[in-house]
Order: structure tokens, then sequence, then C-alpha cells
């Protein structure tokens, strides 16, 4: 069964089931098991994403049913096994096309400014459960506002399910941004407070490989090259001080290699 009926599938069965309010839930698209929540996107990471990762350069799929008392929408995003890299949309739909048609939703690009809580991710899918084509995608480039939409939506996913897989920090930014206080509020967790850990995931993973394996967490899975996650809090305090001492090695040729600063948005570590 392919991806595209297996959706369809699973949004009838949704429907025909029914409900008194909207559901966000997502599930690897491969080896079944519960879906899981909005505010339960950690544990996902955790359970599923994080342990996806290896040097097999196929790809998995990230499923995302929003079931509504009526209707229900559905949002498919296909990552690399062996980076966590997000590729396309709704299956078969490229997230990067080079050429005279081409577009790019999937470069950083300097960062956003997104908060990113449970309103957010909702939000965010909306968006990609939109698009129907590539065709659409390219028009919407030409489109500053719609375009800047659409690649924010994909950062967000990129955020919180490849990220988050990569670094502790980001995992547990991501926690505490969907963990309500006692008024009932979220936080949201910035994607800019991130912004240069999340160029050094390569950097880091070479630099632990070769320097201080030892520091690697348990579990730790491994992709292609060096690549490897997650980075851990003890290994980006490594890293930082390993930049101190080889101020002239060149170490990446992004340019993005300075201090870290340490961002632990609720104070608490696993």
């Amino acid at each position: 069964m392919n991806l595209t009926t297996a959706l369809a599938m699973s949004i009838v069965l949704a429907s025909a089931a029914g409900s008194k309010a909207c559901d966000l839930t997502f599930k690897l698209h491969e080896g079944g098991g519960a879906p899981y929540g909005v505010r339960q996107i950690p544990e996902f990471v955790k359970d599923k994403i994080r342990p996806s990762l290896s040097k097999d350069t196929s790809y998995f799929h990230i499923v995302g049913i929003n079931q509504c008392q009526d209707s229900a929408d559905s949002v498919s995003l296909t990552l690399q096994k062996s980076n966590y890299y997000v590729l396309f949309l709704n299956d078969s739909i490229p997230l990067q096309v080079k050429g005279k048609n081409g577009y790019d939703y999937v470069a950083y690009k300097g960062g956003a400014y997104i908060g990113i809580d449970s309103a957010r991710i909702v939000e965010s899918f909306r968006t990609l459960s939109k698009v129907p084509s590539q065709a659409y995608l390219f028009h919407a480039s030409k489109d500053s506002a719609q375009e800047k939409v659409i690649h924010d939506a994909v950062r967000t996913f990129a955020f919180v399910f490849a990220e988050a897989s990569r670094f502790d920090y980001v995992l547990n930014g991501l926690a505490c941004g969907l963990h309500k206080d006692s008024a009932n509020q979220e936080h949201p967790v910035q994607f800019m407070d991130y912004w240069i850990l999340l160029h050094n995931w390569s950097t880091i993973n070479t630099v632990i490989t070769d320097s201080a394996p030892q520091l690697m967490a348990h579990p730790t899975y491994h992709g292609s090259r060096k690549l490897f996650a997650p980075v851990t809090w003890p290994m980006v305090s490594y890293f930082d001080d390993y930049l101190v001492r080889h101020p002239t090695t060149d170490t990446t040729k992004d340019g993005k290699n300075k201090h870290i600063p340490i961002m632990d948005s609720c104070k608490t570590r696993p």
C-alpha cells in the first residue's frame, strides 16, 4: 500500500469515528503504532523519529491527521533517514527545486523569527495541508508574503521533528514551549534562540566523533558519514571550549562557528 492510499484510508477511518473538536496527531507511516498528539511531540521525537536515523539513504514518512467533527485533513512529510532532512511534502511534492522553475522552502536563509507552540504547529499543519502540487509551490514562491507563510510552516516542522531529534537543547525547549503553566498558558520556544546551534550539527558531530566519543549518549543513532543524534548538553559545552582552544581551526565553511550561547528556556534538563 502506498503512502497516498494509506493516508486516504486513515482519513476515512478517522472521519467515521467522529470527534467533537479537531484533534491533530502524528505518527510514522512505517511501523504503525499509536499516534501522538501535539503536546506529545517530544515523546514522538524520542520514541520514533530519533531512532529513524541510519546510514540508509532512503526515506521515512511522518503523517499528520487533523480530525474534526465532520472532516479530516492530512499532511505527510518525507525525511531522509541518513540526516533527517525534510525533502518532500504530501507524498511527492519536492520542497526544493533547482533551475528556471525552481524554489526553495527548506533553506533556513538567516533563520526565522518564529515562536513555536501548539497553536503554531496547528497553523503550520493547516498551511501545508492546502498545498496540492509542485506548481502551487512554484507560484507561491513568486509572492513574498505567501512564500513566507509556507516557508515558516516548513521551518516549524523542521524544528520540531528534525532539529529536536538532533539536539537535546531543542527537544527540551520544545517540551517547555508546549507545556502549560499554572495560568494555562504556553510559552513559545523561539526558533532564533537556537539559530547558531542548528548550523553546527555536522561540525559538532565531527568534533565529538574525532575528539570526545566518550561523550556520546546512550542510545546514540548514527547517520551518514559522522552524523549522529542526539547532541547533548555536555557535547555543546565541549564544542564551545574546543572552538576557544582552536581559534584558527577552520571547522566549517559557513562562518557561524563561534561561541554557542546556552539556550535552556525552562531551565530543566532530562
